[in-house]
């Protein structure tokens, strides 16, 4: 797997309406996974009914709730009848870069190249997790 930085995917018509999809109001990711020829969008989010009582600034607490964009996006592939073979041509664009564990799930599936637009920073280094 191959993780490309590359901040003008910031840009992309497809990846900027995956992040405004996302409901988180402090760190909005989106991500677009192209695969068998389509276009899958995924954002971040929680169910609405966790979402209105969700304290949005507890970021440990969101980070352990929160379906990451990464995973939105396969899993709406997958829901959309792609096949695992065709994992192994796609291109994952992300606007935030994958956590270790979205990074995993990534490998899992085969996916080739991700290319995401902004680093991530630890919350404990005053980034947003």
């Amino acid at each position: 797997m191959m993780l490309t930085y590359d901040p003008l995917i910031l840009h992309d018509a497809k990846l900027q309406k995956a992040r405004r999809l996302s409901c988180d109001p402090i760190r909005q990711v989106g991500a677009v996974l192209l695969a068998g020829g389509r276009a899958f969008l995924g954002a971040n989010v929680v169910s609405p009914e966790i979402a209105k009582f969700l304290d949005w600034h507890d970021r440990p607490l969101v980070r352990r709730v929160v379906r990451h964009a990464e995973v939105s996006a396969i899993l709406n592939a997958i829901a959309a009848g792609i096949e695992k073979s065709d994992f192994q041509d796609a291109v994952l664009l992300v606007t935030l870069e994958p956590c270790t564990e979205c990074q995993a799930l990534i490998k899992h599936f085969g996916i080739p190249h991700t290319i995401f637009g902004e680093r991530y920073v630890p919350s404990d280094q005053g980034g947003f997790v």
